[in-house]
């Protein structure tokens, strides 16, 4: 593992307490195997364009440098291409700044194609522009007049442009290529008459934690059960899978990709495709860590980023993660523990009325040439069989308006 200084100023971080901000900065960094030895900030109206940090910290974070010899310095937050540049000559090692972090990790854990190409887009995407930012003068030559020696000495510069463009145009194809197949998988997922229940939130919230505790309480399969981890961003790629609820109705439930504060707007392009399962489906759980002093201010991420990915118009049930370590319970949320399996049942309940609202019952005949009707009546309304008959099956339904009116249109009159 290499060792590192955490470093830089709260300028960027006005709304959230600095030093969760630095913790969940050396969360990314242990995560990426970075061992921090040490830590140096500075609180700035502004910082420096040029070495982000003082005259006085930059040197003394050099002091710093030199007495842990450590491997690299890394910024919890973004840092331009030139500053990149300018602290890494000074200090004479490694500068990470928080989105080549982020991007880092993602292409550590990113493990199906799909997910890998996601990841190099954005690596890609990030990159080209801090081409033209650099500080190229000891590349270029200037050049004599006239029209032959134009333009001369940039040429490098042109070279690494086209070069990554030319691997983004690569990788772009092998993505949308990966997309169409996966628009036709969402197209029978739209088709199924099973509703479908996204897990969404700030990464680390327990969102894969609690997909297997619902699976371990429905004694699902071991091999059924997701990855988890206390880490950041330990789930990248979508997990779905079938769960039952109290009154016995199944459910598609989808394990999503974790967001986090100020996440890179090229991973959010590039995961557009993973957050689809988002905006596809009937009921987002909303799955927050109540024991979290940022709760409210991650909640917010959560909020902008669906916003950004246009699943903000989906109903939204918040759940608090994590009860047994609250401080307080708010009776107005859902307090729940995955890990300890506290009102697990509570929430699926609460599932269960949100995906299918009753508005009435009917009862009527099934003729047994529409058995096909009748699976789709059992799986999305309260079916109670009386008797059967000889034309059908006599029985009673409880549900929704969508699902009386399919009764309706197929039952004897």
């Amino acid at each position: 593992m290499r060792k590192g200084i955490l470093s830089g100023c709260n300028e960027s971080f006005r709304k959230w307490n600095l030093h969760e901000v630095m913790e969940e900065c050396k969360g990314l960094a242990e995560a990426c195997e970075i061992e921090i030895v040490d830590e140096l900030t500075q609180k700035l109206e502004h910082m420096d364009r040029v070495t982000c940090l003082g005259s006085g910290k930059i040197m003394e974070l050099k002091e710093r440098v030199e007495a842990h010899r450590v491997d690299c310095v890394v910024f919890f937050h973004d840092l331009s291409a030139g500053q990149v540049q300018a602290i890494s000559d000074l200090l004479e090692c490694e500068v990470i700044d928080r989105t080549t972090l982020i991007l880092d990790l993602f292409s550590r854990r990113a493990r199906t194609k799909e997910a890998k190409l996601q990841v190099e887009m954005a690596r890609l995407n990030y990159l080209l522009p801090k081409l033209s930012q650099n500080d190229l003068s000891s590349d270029q030559q200037r050049g004599g007049a006239g029209v032959k020696n134009r333009g001369k000495g940039e040429g490098r510069l042109q070279l690494q442009q086209r070069g990554i463009k030319k691997k983004i145009s690569v990788v772009k194809k092998e993505l949308e290529e990966l997309s169409r197949q996966s628009k036709l998988r969402s197209a029978k997922r739209m088709n199924s008459p099973l509703k479908r229940v996204a897990l969404v939130g700030y990464t680390n919230a327990g969102k894969s934690s609690l997909m297997n505790a619902i699976l371990k309480l429905q004694n699902a399969p071991e091999e059924k059960q997701v990855f988890e981890k206390d880490m950041l961003f330990a789930t990248l790629d979508t997990s779905t899978r079938r769960c039952v609820l109290p009154s016995g109705k199944t459910f598609l439930l989808s394990d999503t990709v974790g967001f986090v504060s100020s996440l890179p707007h090229a991973l959010i392009q590039a995961f557009h495709s993973t957050l689809s399962y988002a905006k596809e489906a009937d009921l987002l759980i909303q799955v927050v860590d109540g024991s979290s002093p940022l709760r409210d201010a991650q909640m917010e991420v959560t909020r902008k980023t669906l916003e950004e990915i246009g699943a903000d118009q989906v109903p939204v049930l918040t759940v608090y993660n994590k009860c047994d370590l609250m401080e307080s319970i708010d009776e107005h949320v859902l307090c729940i523990s995955a890990k300890e399996m506290i009102h697990l049942d509570d929430l699926l309940r609460e599932i269960d009325c949100r995906l299918y609202e009753r508005s009435g019952t009917i009862t009527g005949i099934i003729p047994y040439h529409r058995m096909a009707v009748l699976q789709s009546l059992k799986e999305n309304a309260d079916v109670k069989e009386l008797d059967h008959l000889e034309k059908g099956i006599l029985m009673e339904v409880t549900g929704s308006k969508e699902m009386l009116g399919l009764f309706e249109k197929n039952r004897l009159d």
